[in-house]
């Protein structure tokens, strides 16, 4: 039998051929160009960064890694790589401004994107990674046990937090870092810490005999003691029992494409010898940061 159709239906069954056709088209399209947008995305994940007028970067004014010279010029040995990994990635370093932020600023600041990114001698550890996707290590410190020279004689000086335990030491700690749960650890109790709010602080305090010891980061006590500092504070040798602390470039939680092609740039960095030429220019041995890894850092207590 032999089945005719109107001109209308006829027109009709085209056009929804057509139609058919354009969103198969159009599907196919939309998912090539989906796919290329994402691979796109992942190769060239500074594109957005390089686009923009001012670069923000969040600091610290930590000695010797992360800080502001009081002419405004960002320094430190962390700021430094992090300024060359940076124009590696085709950002010019005078689009980059830098703000200085109190530690427990600088998370909230990244996250309410008021700053791109930080290099701000962020120690990172278990919380902190919840929070923030950070690069490898740029800067690895170890802790000591910081007094005044005369303050004890010979042996009588303590070397470790057992010593400071031992001898009923006022111990001073800064704020905001690991070494609340050392001295906890270590069994010295409260009454017996000072919480103080930085470098700058644990330094005067220590001056003015409101604490007997100090317990940081030994590399940034020398990169900040001025003057007679210099030769009236001691730094203690390296805690054997402590844990390695590093900090490298803070991303935001969903900015891993980022954080990927920073990594892959700063692995150049740190075996073409301009790693170490910065380290070295701010007194600091470059081999722990190239052993160190986030991953195991990532595992310090908070």
């Amino acid at each position: 039998m032999k089945v005719t159709r109107s001109p209308r239906a006829a027109v009709a069954a085209c056009a929804a051929g057509a139609v058919a056709v354009m969103l198969a088209l159009t599907g196919c399209a939309s998912s090539g160009s989906a796919a290329s947008s994402s691979a796109a995305s992942s190769a060239d994940a500074f594109s957005a960064l390089r686009s923009k007028s001012q670069v923000n970067l969040g600091v610290a004014s930590v000695a010797p890694s992360s800080y502001i010279t009081p002419a405004g010029k960002l320094a430190g040995a962390e700021v430094e790589t992090t300024l060359q990994v940076l124009s590696d990635l085709g950002i010019k370093q005078s689009k980059v401004k830098g703000t200085a932020l109190d530690f427990n600023a600088m998370i909230p600041a990244l996250q309410a994107k008021q700053q791109d990114l930080l290099s701000s001698s962020l120690f990172i550890n278990s919380t902190r990674c919840g929070q923030v996707a950070f690069s490898e290590p740029i800067f690895v410190g170890t802790y000591s046990i910081i007094t005044m020279k005369s303050k004890f004689d010979g042996s009588a000086r303590p070397k470790t937090l057992a010593d400071v335990k031992a001898k009923g030491l006022k111990l001073g700690l800064q704020a905001g870092g690991v070494q609340t749960t050392m001295a906890t650890k270590a069994g010295i109790d409260e009454s017996n810490r000072a919480i103080l709010p930085n470098i700058r602080g644990v330094i005067d305090a220590l001056k003015a005999g409101q604490v007997d010891a100090v317990l940081a980061v030994g590399v940034q006590i020398k990169a900040a003691l001025t003057g007679d500092e210099k030769d009236n504070v001691v730094v203690g040798p390296v805690l054997k029992d402590a844990p390695l602390m590093g900090s490298g470039v803070a991303f935001r939680k969903d900015d891993t494409a980022l954080r990927d092609e920073f990594n892959k740039k700063l692995a150049v960095v740190k075996k073409n010898g301009t790693f170490d030429k910065i380290m070295k220019k701010y007194s600091i041995d470059p081999a722990p940061a190239k052993t160190a890894t986030t991953a195991e850092l990532c595992k310090n207590p908070s």
